[in-house]
């Protein structure tokens, strides 16, 4: 039991430590850090669009972009990997799958908002960058410690949608929506289109 608490807590320490070993790590992690900071913080506090399409499009949106740039590094990366390379373009599509679905709704946004789980696709894009530079070790530890980190990252989206204010979702003019942009506007009368009418 004691080994097995110690590879864990080696895991973590490696974990943490690695993105401080370079500066161009930091170049590549920074930015995903920061979106996923900021989309958990956004969303949780517009609780209403939490499971839009539009959030799980830009997910996938922003996923395909990262695993664009993972791809040219597992080529150029040495000794060169066909796991590595094969894992990133199995991410790449999966990025693909989603801002499809997402962009033509052809499913319900609830699951929208599951296949696309910022916790889960920033997690491992994290992961990705320091693995397929060589800067982290992958075995069973490391993995389990993936796991926990998520189940945390998730359980602390829980909490902060507790205790951050709701948007009352209301325009300029004090009016919900769209149709509240002046405070003399009226509400439209006409039923609220719903997606992309131009895709369907």
């Amino acid at each position: 039991m004691e080994g097995f608490v110690g590879d864990m807590l080696s895991a973590f320490v490696e974990l943490m430590s690695a993105p401080f070993k370079s500066l161009d790590s930091l170049f590549y992690l920074l930015p995903i850090v920061l979106v996923w900071i900021g989309i958990e913080l956004y969303y949780d506090k517009m609780d209403q669009e939490k499971a839009s399409f539009g959030s799980a499009l830009a997910h996938g949106v922003s996923i395909f972009w990262i695993s664009i740039i993972l791809l040219k590094a597992a080529i150029n990366v040495e000794p060169l990997s066909m796991l590595k390379i094969i894992l990133v373009v199995l991410m790449l599509l999966y990025a693909i799958v989603v801002s499809y679905l997402s962009l033509l709704q052809k499913i319900e946004a609830k699951i929208a908002h599951i296949i696309a789980a910022p916790n889960i696709l920033y997690l491992l894009s994290i992961f990705m960058v320091l693995w397929i530079n060589n800067m982290i070790s992958v075995g069973w530890p490391m993995v389990l410690v993936l796991v926990v980190l998520a189940i945390l990252c998730s359980l602390l989206d829980l909490l902060l949608k507790k205790l951050l204010p709701k948007s009352t979702g209301k325009g300029l003019g004090g009016s919900s929506g769209l149709n509240g942009f002046g405070k003399g506007s009226k509400p439209s009368s006409s039923p609220p289109s719903e997606g992309f009418p131009l895709l369907k």
